[in-house]
């Protein structure tokens, strides 16, 4: 059986709505939901229990008091578990109906540990913007090698063995890279990991959610890990760095200047490009541009940058 981990925040419920019934509609259905609320004020509980029984699916609903985060959300679910496998799922996209069946087949086929799958970027009304699909599917040697370079493990289609949870502890609690962590103590454990090229999850792209100092600090903490794993100190007490506020602010006065050159000329643009490798963070949003728009992953651009 899977054990499916979903949390629930401020996600508006039509989204959830369209999250539970995308699981209904799998094809593989020995499988049950662990859902943690974590939010007492959550308008809409009621609305799912009554989703959940009128779609007849196995679930545990668990309503936090207080604002745990989702790092505290997720291990307290792990506890409430009983399947053998473990999948991730996020309460504002959208499985494809053969979601588990494949990414199932594809781990004990390959005799993997832990795999995840490509994802089609959704709007917020539901419509796919872009396939990220790879041509094929990824190896574990093929994950060690990008891994460290790139994050490719889309945190909801992850599905693993339950003795890859239980051996690594859950998640550290790693703000905006408590994904990223896992997946590189995971390669460090030596389990086998496998990435299935096919897009099995709709991700919702929410623009309200995205912050440009969030993603500044993602990055940052994202190279930290990275060195981490390369000098085998991973698995050590881990504290994230410090961000400092005038690097910080540099990122976000250059992102901002970036923006308003965005119907420049193309003279203008270049020069712009060029100004950036004077400074850390415009190497860093010169590296985000570059891997955006080839796909090369980021930190193997800053290396070259000399970041």
């Amino acid at each position: 059986m899977i054990s499916v981990i979903m949390t629930i925040y401020k996600e508006p419920w039509r989204w959830v709505h369209q999250a539970v019934c995308s699981l209904a509609r799998q094809s593989y259905k020995n499988f049950e939901m662990i859902i943690i609320v974590d939010n007492p004020g959550y308008p809409s509980i009621a609305e799912l229990q009554s989703l959940l029984k009128h779609l007849k699916l196995t679930a545990v609903i668990r309503v936090n008091d207080d604002n745990l985060g989702l790092v505290a959300s997720l291990n307290s679910a792990l506890n409430l578990v009983s399947g053998q496998y473990i999948a991730r799922f996020d309460s504002d996209d959208e499985c494809l109906p053969d979601r588990f069946d494949k990414e199932l087949r594809f781990l004990r086929d390959n005799n993997y540990d832990f795999v995840s799958s490509s994802i089609n970027l959704m709007s917020e009304n539901g419509d796919i913007i872009k396939s990220l699909a790879f041509k094929g599917s990824l190896s574990t040697k093929q994950v060690k090698w990008i891994e460290p370079r790139s994050n490719p493990f889309w945190h909801p289609t992850w599905l693993m063995r339950k003795k890859v949870m239980d051996e690594l502890k859950g998640y550290r609690s790693l703000y905006s890279v408590e994904d990223f962590d896992f997946v590189l103590r995971a390669l460090d454990a030596k389990f086998e990991l496998g990435i299935l090229g096919e897009a099995l999850v709709n991700k919702r792209i929410v623009e309200s959610s995205i912050s440009e100092t969030g993603g500044y600090r993602q990055a940052v903490y994202a190279h930290f890990l990275i060195n981490k794993y390369r000098s085998g100190e991973l698995n050590l007490q881990v504290k994230l760095p410090k961000i400092n506020p005038e690097s910080e602010r540099e990122y976000l006065s250059t992102l901002a200047r970036k923006k308003k050159l965005e119907r420049a000329s193309a003279l203008k643009k270049i020069g712009f490009s060029i100004s950036l490798l004077s400074t850390s963070s415009g190497r860093l949003i010169l590296a985000n541009i570059i891997h955006q728009r080839f796909s090369i992953p980021a930190v193997k651009i800053l290396k070259c940058l000399i970041f």
